[in-house]
């Protein structure tokens, strides 16, 4: 899913009165297990473009999409997933 990041637009402005929550998963498995949920039940939100996500999230992002190991390092996670979103003082 691409995602556009400006100091404009719904999601600056969302970060600015609700905040932000960035949640990862652990090598062991990923996030949608340590929620309880199937990967397809992520994928069916993606494709069904459903207001109300599963795990009580608004949206789920790969930010490493077809990452050729099998795991990514945290500190490498961190960087590719905020570097998705530009956050303004």
């Amino acid at each position: 899913m691409p995602v556009g990041a400006a100091n404009v637009g719904d999601l600056t402005r969302r970060v600015h009165e609700d905040g932000l929550t960035v949640a990862f998963g652990s090598p062991e498995r990923g996030l949608p297990p340590m929620l309880g949920l199937t990967a397809e039940a992520v994928r069916e939100f993606d494709s069904a473009q459903s207001t109300r996500a599963p795990g009580g999230f608004d949206v789920w992002l790969n930010t490493v999409p077809n990452q050729g190991s099998e795991v990514v390092r945290t500190e490498e996670a961190m960087f590719a997933s905020l570097a998705c979103l530009t956050l303004t003082e």
